[in-house]
């Protein structure tokens, strides 16, 4: 899959471990679905959070993006208040030139695998992923645990 100019996130197929996907009704725009996949649901603290971001057209016709830099995407870890606790551009460079993606009608999406590192805190959070073009962040969210223990 492609990843987009300047995208330093891997665009490749995820591994054996199907990710937990989630859709919503909000993450769909224009003829645009977005859609937030997570190898886990609870992890423990500093753990790694592979973060799956794929973008699919369900319309009849292509769709053109315009990007302001390199970058595609993004995913935010915010904890219960809604505070961003970190965020996978952070510290990402990206070509600094106007770019655009084309999403063809049919065809399977275009999909990047991102990283984030669960908090050392303890507690329920949220991953946030985003598409980040001009016309507008697409974006979804899903809950996540982090835990000493598992189950708990």
């Amino acid at each position: 899959m492609l990843g987009g100019c300047g995208e330093t996130g891997t665009p490749e197929p995820a591994d054996d471990r199907a990710p937990l996907e989630a859709e919503s009704p909000e993450a769909a725009t224009d003829g645009l679905q977005l859609s937030l996949g997570i190898d886990h649901v609870t992890y423990a603290p500093g753990a790694t959070i592979q973060v799956v971001i794929r973008v699919v057209n369900r319309l009849d016709e292509p769709r053109t993006l315009v990007f302001p830099d390199g970058q595609r995407v993004d995913a935010v870890l915010l904890d219960d208040d809604g505070e961003v606790v970190s965020r996978w551009s952070d510290g990402q460079m990206f070509t600094q030139a106007l770019g655009e993606e084309r999403f063809e009608p049919g065809d399977e999406g275009r999909q990047w695998e991102l990283v984030l590192t669960a908090p050392e805190t303890p507690g329920s959070y949220r991953i946030r992923g985003l598409l980040t073009s001009m016309e507008g962040n697409l974006e979804t969210t899903l809950p996540v645990e982090v835990a000493t223990s598992p189950g708990g």
